[in-house]
């Protein structure tokens, strides 16, 4: 039995995990999703170190990945945040002088969950983020490896 005081989820037992792990984490004043999911019921000690790090650095994960959606509207090459946006156009407060509609829901655009899959081989975590739960069931999934480096990005239901 190897326990191992996993950030955010406390003690866990590398030899005996369970699949799904699930909690709320406080982001800089925000409540974010947070589920870790293991395909085994044991994994190694390093690569519950990696989770760690990869954990500890959520904040600026965070603000990188936002970055990344701006400019995936701003630049043209990507389609998928402008693809959530034109969709969802008609969410936007058309009161609002401010900004058009597109740029108000850009602007609302927050993490919702990170997703922790330390055994998958394809990516490491996956970010969600939405203009809001409540208003959509619609979000940006932001693929992303265990140095929190973007890897894909879609528009999801």
């Amino acid at each position: 039995m190897a326990n191992y005081n996993l950030l955010y989820f406390g003690q866990l037992d590398s030899d005996n995990l369970e699949d799904f792990y699930d909690l709320k984490v406080d982001l800089e004043g925000k409540q974010i999703d947070n589920d870790l999911n293991f395909d085994g019921v044991s994994v190694n000690v390093s690569r519950l170190e990696c989770i760690n790090q990869f954990f500890g650095k959520l904040n600026d994960f965070d603000k990188k990945k936002l970055h990344a959606l701006v400019l995936d509207y701003e630049n043209g090459k990507g389609d998928t945040v402008k693809s959530y946006v034109e969709h969802l156009v008609d969410l936007a407060d058309t009161n609002d002088a401010t900004a058009g509609p597109e740029i108000q829901l850009l602007n609302k655009l927050h993490l919702a969950r990170v997703g922790s899959y330390p055994d998958n081989e394809e990516y490491f975590a996956v970010f969600d983020y939405t203009i809001g739960r409540h208003e959509t069931n619609y979000l940006i999934a932001l693929y992303a490896n265990e140095e929190g480096t973007l890897t894909a990005m879609s528009m999801e239901s």
